[in-house]
């Protein structure tokens, strides 16, 4: 093996190397905020759900819808970071993770505290799984993020459905096992 061969696969590896540091910095940063902005949703969801006077102001009326759905339109209708800085896209993004925050307080009312944290723990793993999988095959996810998001639209629209059917009076926990299936 000739030194020219043995210096330019050195090369090659360092490069390797240090495109795997950056990348590892970078995921570290996309996980520390991740972790934040779910640490501020499940804080402010606790808080609401803890007081009987907030809770009864975002959720004790029609309002609630409102405040359920607010979050889903703010990201859909609302929320445009292409022509945001960076420091506006990290006041909006724990705005919004507040946002989500108080949109769940109601999860507190009607669900036990083992099924949350089972729900939590699994989505966590899910997403952890996810993201090991795309680190180390380096395989581009963005074919099941389509897949995904078409899953969360109809798992929603099924939400909504079952939401208008039990104001009407219908039976909706068969309904409620599918969405929770399929969720």
């Amino acid at each position: 093996m000739s030194s020219e061969q043995f210096q330019t696969q050195t090369q090659a590896q360092a490069q390797a190397r240090s495109y795997d540091v950056g990348l590892r910095a970078h995921m570290q940063n996309v996980y520390s905020r991740m972790t934040l902005g779910v640490l501020v949703t499940a804080l402010t969801s606790y808080i609401v759900a803890a007081s009987p006077a907030l809770l009864q102001f975002f959720l004790g009326g029609p309002q609630a819808y409102v405040v359920m759905l607010a979050p889903v339109a703010v990201v859909w209708f609302g929320f445009n970071p292409m022509t945001m800085n960076a420091a506006q896209l990290r006041l909006s993004f724990f705005a919004i993770a507040a946002l989500y925050g108080v949109s769940f307080a109601s999860i507190f009312v009607y669900f036990t505290g083992e099924s949350i944290a089972r729900a939590f723990f699994m989505a966590t793993a899910l997403y952890a799984g996810l993201s090991i999988f795309g680190y180390t095959t380096k395989k581009n996810l963005d074919a099941l993020g389509t897949f995904a998001v078409m899953g969360v639209m109809s798992v929603f629209i099924l939400s909504i459905g079952t939401l208008v059917a039990a104001l009407f009076g219908v039976d909706t926990t068969v309904m409620g096992t599918v969405i929770a299936g399929l969720g």
